[in-house]
């Protein structure tokens, strides 16, 4: 029986099986490196207006049309005057950008290396 599976088995297979192998390792060591020194970073009109630590948790009025809730390691819009909401509706986010388009932000957790600017039109 163990013969004629391993029979079967080519050189794709193979190859297969390793790419994934490769894919979990370096999926952990991206999820497991130290990011402690990660902020919260805050773009209006495609300048930066403000970088704040994730810890205390707190809440954070940009202007009269946002405010951000800090929780732990994590950030959410906790009110927008937009139309739709759509930033609202989204949530605690930790790995991807919080964007307000009618209001022209930009929220975005990062360390200093990983920091990257959109630009919001």
């Amino acid at each position: 029986m163990k013969k004629r599976i391993f029979s079967r088995i080519t050189i794709s297979d193979v190859l297969l099986i390793l790419f994934c192998m490769l894919a979990v390792v370096f999926s952990y060591s991206h999820f497991k490196q130290d990011k402690s020194d990660r902020k919260l970073y805050v773009y209006k009109d495609n300048e930066l207006i403000g970088i704040y630590a994730l810890k205390p948790d707190r809440e954070i009025e940009i202007d009269s049309h946002n405010t951000l809730e800090l929780s732990g390691t994590k950030v959410r819009m906790l009110y927008a005057d937009c139309p739709d909401k759509r930033c609202v509706k989204l949530g605690y986010v930790q790995n991807m950008p919080i964007i307000c388009m009618p209001n022209k932000l930009l929220c975005e957790i990062k360390t200093q290396e990983e920091r990257t600017k959109f630009i919001l039109h």
